[in-house]
């Protein structure tokens, strides 16, 4: 790692625990999605030293609902909120001894969450730079560091911090195993088995990453055939990956039996049971049709996985998230191109690493749309678990606009979005941002001197807008 290198990754992890810490102290309680319920989980559990049971009763909307809209005030109650505790143990049973050292405080232990997600980044700059260079691999790690609505949620009191980090881990250890093989030690297959099997005791979206698990193995198999492997140690390798991850999720998958029954091996069947009142995709369309259900379903997952804070009721500037719009549409021309260009030149273990970023993307993707199925859920935060794959396509697609082929059909891209603004939903500052990006996207390739300084600009752009979405929005219109 070159030295310059060092101090952008140290400059990026410092400035997140500054953010992180400043979103942890500001955040007024409560008001994050679902942190009640997972604070009140911790609680049972360390008081009671025992894992708590999901049961009728533990969700009531109405008194949820109550707390909500005055917004945890004086005379609020968070005992309703009791509606997680089907999930599996592992990050509560290590933020209980926080709970019991500092009396059962909020702020320790969203900084428990904060010091997850510092682990989480260094993780994400691990893994990406083994399919990209030091420069974009940092640039990885700043998008995951920097997006606001990943900052919120790293920042308060639930399961999804330690989740992100297992899941990054097994997908570093995926890709390392692919591009680099072990010749004769099974201790990385052993691992990523023990890292999955923690991974399925900390939170059910990580069951999205099995296929991702599973494709690993049967392309590492298919690299030993290509050169005479051993058929008694693939076998090994398979049992030295399975052998820690059943010893490690079978016990909870028994218990949730003998508790729940039938094949309720997750409680998600109870959890569906009991959350009466929440609002279901059947229900919303019979009242109000597709074309309602698609506009908002495709409008709150981008906001929401940019930026739609505390109970979803927070919203930021809508010049802001137009300008997000056009950003993301840039960098995905960047990153299909460059997807196209490595994917003819690469070699076999490189189109192996994008199809393993590819299944992880897919596995967070399906399970969010497999959720929405069934409720109506359009939170755009449910794509956090496999952020890296996001994380690395924003990165090079981001440096791919440099390229004089791709600048032009970003600016092309610009014009299209400038002309659907200008039909459908005119409006003078969303048209400006549209004309303004199509002509910077056309002369990017002449800015070459430029190039690393407006690359770095996004990212510290979207280090200010995080304290921005905290000071000019949440504060002020969460505070009690």
């Amino acid at each position: 790692m070159k030295i310059q290198t060092v101090h952008w990754h140290r400059a990026i992890l410092a400035t997140y625990l500054v953010i992180g810490v400043l979103f942890a102290v500001n955040t007024p309680a409560w008001q994050a999605p679902d942190e009640p319920a997972h604070y009140n989980y911790v609680h049972f559990v360390a008081v009671h030293g025992a894992l708590p049971v999901l049961q009728p009763g533990d969700y009531d909307q109405i008194q949820q609902m109550q707390a909500i809209d005055a917004r945890f005030g004086p005379g609020s109650s968070i005992a309703a909120f009791r509606y997680e505790f089907h999930q599996p143990p592992l990050y509560y049973v290590l933020a209980a001894p926080i709970f019991r050292l500092t009396a059962g405080a909020l702020l320790p232990l969203r900084l428990f969450s904060v010091f997850l997600g510092a682990l989480l980044l260094l993780v994400i700059y691990r893994a990406a730079a083994l399919i990209v260079r030091p420069a974009l691999a940092l640039g990885a790690m700043a998008f995951v560091a920097f997006l606001p609505m990943h900052v919120a949620m790293l920042s308060a009191v639930n399961n999804d911090s330690l989740a992100e980090l297992l899941m990054a881990v097994m997908l570093w250890q995926c890709l390392h195993l692919l591009l680099h093989p072990p010749r004769q030690s099974l201790r990385s297959w052993f691992g990523l088995g023990a890292v999955a099997g923690l991974g399925l005791i900390t939170k059910s979206t990580v069951y999205g990453l099995l296929p991702m698990l599973g494709v690993t193995l049967i392309v590492a198999w298919r690299d030993r055939l290509r050169q005479a492997g051993d058929r008694r140690r693939d076998a090994s390798i398979f049992l030295a990956v399975l052998a820690p991850l059943l010893v490690l999720a079978l016990p909870w998958w028994l218990r949730n039996l003998a508790v729940y029954g039938g094949t309720d091996f997750l409680g998600l069947n109870r959890h569906d049971d009991i959350v009466l009142g929440q609002l279901r995709t059947a229900e919303f369309l019979a009242q109000q049709g597709w074309i309602s259900l698609v506009a908002r379903f495709t409008t709150w997952t981008f906001r929401s996985f940019w930026g739609q804070f505390g109970w979803m009721s927070v919203l930021l500037d809508g010049r802001i998230y137009t300008a997000l719009l056009i950003l993301s549409a840039a960098t995905a021309v960047g990153a299909l191109a460059e997807l196209r260009r490595v994917w003819r030149e690469g070699r076999d273990t490189v189109r192996s690493a994008l199809l393993i970023l590819s299944l992880a993307a897919l596995g967070a993707v399906g399970g969010y749309l497999w959720y929405n199925l069934g409720f109506v859920q359009h939170q755009g935060r449910y794509l956090f678990p496999t952020l890296l794959a996001f994380a690395v396509g924003w990165a090079v697609g981001l440096a791919a606009l440099a390229r004089p082929g791709v600048s032009r059909a970003a600016a092309l891209m610009a014009v299209g979005g400038g002309l659907v603004t200008l039909i459908l939903a005119p409006g003078r500052w969303s048209l400006f941002l549209w004309i303004v990006a199509a002509a910077l996207f056309y002369l990017l390739p002449r800015l070459q001197r430029w190039h690393g300084i407006l690359y770095a600009a996004v990212f510290a752009g979207l280090a200010g807008l995080d304290l921005i979405s905290l000071f000019w929005f949440i504060v002020p219109q969460l505070r009690p």
